[in-house]
């Protein structure tokens, strides 16, 4: 895999998460669980290439998502909004390793962050979105200051009534040393009864609304994280863990509560290793890859307003 690719979207990801909109998102805190069971390790034995074992790996998740609108201020008739909002994001993974020869998968993965950010109408329909956060990302073998992540971004947007597009900036420690990646954004929405939804690069999705009170949507979205992790191929401490699933997604909306639920296909699950350096992600070394398996998820919106 083009490792030194995935390495730089991983880490732009990383300060942009799901953060950049055209505006802030409203308040409320999602809680979600999602299930993977056992997968065959694919061991990698040469560039592009890889040998199914016996190994395998099952994969329990649970993620939290708050946000939290603190100011909100708009001029109905210009247009010009200017809104200051906390966000707090936490993710707790258990991999169940079974038949390994050697550890090449973390058995615990703990993600906690909390930010401020900010949006700023400016002219001509464009705005500026800025976050910095600060979290903690390991493997929980041993938590210390490199396990502290501090991420930023900016992104001018122009906003038009189906879609938005933006560029700027996101900057991380992740690497050890301050390291500065640019940054694009697209988001794509059209549709009454069929609604789709392009938000690149987290969401591709279509929504079927079944009635007032539930709705239908088969997504594509891509998960990314990036941890600092001890013990670990060749003493490697930056790992990137990539996931693709596409899936089939059931919402009930209840007053101020989403109820959902679904499952799908995992195509892929990657995890890559590298130096903590500048340098060293940009050095391409081999995946390790999880086959393909069916995937399950259940989780609770609760919106303020």
């Amino acid at each position: 895999m083009l490792k030194s690719f995935a390495i730089s979207f991983l880490l732009l990801f990383l300060c942009i998460s799901q953060r950049t909109f055209a505006q802030l998102p409203p308040s409320g805190i999602t809680v979600n669980v999602d299930y993977l069971p056992a997968s065959k390790y694919r061991k990698p034995i040469g560039e592009e290439k890889y040998e199914k074992t016996e190994a395998s790996s099952s994969q329990q998740r649970i993620r939290f998502n708050g946000n939290f609108l603190l100011a909100n201020k708009g001029d109905l008739a210009s247009g010009n909004i200017r809104s200051w909002g906390i966000m707090v994001n936490g993710s707790y993974t258990k991999m169940n390793n079974k038949g390994y020869e050697q550890k090449v998968i973390p058995g615990e993965l703990l993600e906690v962050d909390a930010g401020i950010q900010h949006f700023r109408s400016l002219k001509n329909n464009w705005g500026l979105y800025s976050a910095v956060s600060v979290g903690l990302y390991t493997d929980m073998e041993k938590i210390n200051g490199n396990d502290v992540f501090i991420n930023g971004v900016a992104m001018f947007i122009k906003r038009k009534p189906k879609y938005a597009y933006g560029f700027g900036a996101g900057i991380t420690n992740a690497t050890g040393v301050p390291l500065i990646l640019p940054g694009l954004f697209f988001q794509w929405q059209t549709g009454n009864k069929l609604k789709v939804n392009v938000t690149l690069p987290e969401n591709i999705s279509a929504t079927y609304l079944l009635s007032q009170q539930t709705d239908l949507t088969l997504y594509f979205r891509p998960k990314f994280g990036v941890y600092d992790v001890e013990n670990m191929p060749e003493g490697k401490r930056l790992m990137s863990f990539i996931q693709l699933p596409l899936g089939l997604e059931h919402t009930w909306h209840l007053k101020k509560l989403d109820l959902f639920y679904g499952g799908g296909i995992m195509p892929l699950r990657s995890f890559d290793y590298s130096d903590k350096s500048i340098s060293g992600i940009f050095k391409n070394k081999p995946s390790h890859l999880l086959s393909t398996n069916v995937f399950l998820n259940a989780g609770v919106r609760w919106n303020f307003r």
